[in-house]
């Protein structure tokens, strides 16, 4: 409904999906018949996680980053940090096609996290109203 929380799911997830690919090219990763599985996954948690920051900072209003970090951002890192850990032990695993399906997704989701918590906070401040907006007023 909004162009703007449209732009910003867009470009986060265009910019997560750079970084992964870059890094998946660092470490010498392909995408293969196993791996290809989770990324359905990569884009579900990522795309969740700027939605509900996004949602929040409407609410609240410019300038209050700290809270927004401090409420739906700790919850939205325990969340995500949930699903790092619990891919990241398929990469200890005997099966390569496991340990590749467990590489990408902690590539992915890592790569999501690290933008969310470091170029997401400037793009919510120029994109998002300075206004608190309440959710009646859509």
């Amino acid at each position: 409904r909004r162009w703007r929380g449209v732009l910003l799911v867009v470009g986060f997830i265009a910019l997560s999906a750079f970084t992964t690919w870059k890094v998946m090219g660092l470490l010498g990763m392909k995408l293969g018949v196993f791996n290809l599985v989770v990324i359905p996954t990569i884009l579900s948690v990522s795309v969740d996680s700027v939605i509900h920051l996004y949602h929040r900072r409407r609410a609240l209003g410019a300038g209050k980053l700290a809270e927004l970090y401090h409420t739906t951002g700790s919850a939205v890192l325990a969340g995500t940090l949930t699903n790092l850990f619990g891919f990241l032990g398929l990469c200890f695993v005997d099966h390569k096609g496991m340990q590749s399906i467990g590489l990408l997704a902690t590539v992915g989701i890592g790569s999501g996290l690290l933008i969310l918590f470091t170029i997401l906070p400037a793009a919510l401040e120029m994109l998002c109203p300075k206004e608190p907006v309440a959710e009646e007023e859509e």
